[in-house]
């Protein structure tokens, strides 16, 4: 069947064994109403399978594979995969703090080896300092306990740790617009270091930030903010990644990539060097 074996992020792994499992399934002829009939779970739950967005237990898998008739060694490779697929992460600590949609946006950003990420508003997650992170967090939910607060930096610091300081460390390409280097989140000391931390950030060879300047006027991006993952696997989709206040959306297919890479290539053209804002 041509398995591909080398993906190691559970997500990039369910991904991979989802859509085995689709190919597997339409190649014997079945729906997905045959297998919630079969007692292998509830059709929505099998679409999510598919579609990589949930854990499935690896007994699942190989009752998947006796439905759709795979031969033994198929059997056994996608058993296997699933196995992989509930190996833990750095954050599962932190998996009670967060929306599964962000959860497995993490797993995502960790395997990629691209990252193009345009911000309207506020600097990159990536790129802020914890007392900047902190500010947000703060004025984003003021419900939150100071406890709660400082969780969700370390969630954000321990993404900065894992995608930057690593020895294979991801390119990171950042589009900011000018407001963002100007808003004082936090107040003009944090906005100070904030600014002083992505000067020195924008040295490193793995880190190119550019800035969409106001005289810049209206431009292709300028109605909100996205990311284009460039996973580390030939064998996955890219992904366009939204967020919003409820939820996210993943975007995977062929045009919706091409439309946001176009978009992000124009605008990066235009935009200029973070030194010259600094």
């Amino acid at each position: 069947m041509g398995l591909v074996e080398q993906a190691d992020e559970p997500a990039l792994v369910r991904r991979q064994l989802g859509r085995h499992l689709r190919r597997l399934r339409l190649a014997a002829g079945k729906t997905h109403a045959d297998a919630e009939t079969a007692g292998m779970g509830h059709r929505s739950t099998l679409w999510r399978i598919e579609a990589g967005r949930g854990k499935v237990r690896p007994s699942t898998v190989r009752a998947l594979c006796w439905l759709y008739d795979a031969d033994a060694a198929t059997s056994d490779a996608l058993y296997a995969m699933a196995c992989r697929a509930e190996q833990p992460g750095w954050w599962e600590e932190y998996r009670g703090d967060l929306p599964d949609w962000f959860a497995l946006y993490i797993e995502l950003e960790a395997a990629a080896r691209r990252i193009s990420a345009y911000q309207p508003h506020v600097v990159d997650g990536l790129l802020q300092t914890p007392d900047y992170a902190r500010a947000l967090f703060t004025a984003g939910h003021p419900r939150r306990s100071r406890a709660e607060v400082e969780r969700q930096v370390q969630i954000r610091l321990g993404r900065q740790q894992q995608l930057l300081a690593r020895a294979d460390a991801v390119q990171l390409n950042v589009m900011l617009c000018e407001a963002a280097l100007m808003r004082a989140i936090g107040g003009p000391d944090v906005l100070a270091a904030q600014r002083e931390h992505l000067r020195q950030l924008n040295r490193r060879d793995t880190i190119d930030v550019r800035v969409v300047s106001f005289a810049a006027g209206a431009h292709p991006a300028v109605d909100g903010h996205f990311t284009v993952l460039d996973l580390d696997s030939e064998a996955d989709p890219d992904v366009v990644y939204l967020e919003s206040f409820q939820g996210s959306r993943y975007l995977e297919t062929s045009s919706e990539l091409a439309l946001y890479r176009g978009i992000f290539a124009e605008v990066w053209e235009g935009a200029t060097p973070l030194e010259e804002h600094l």
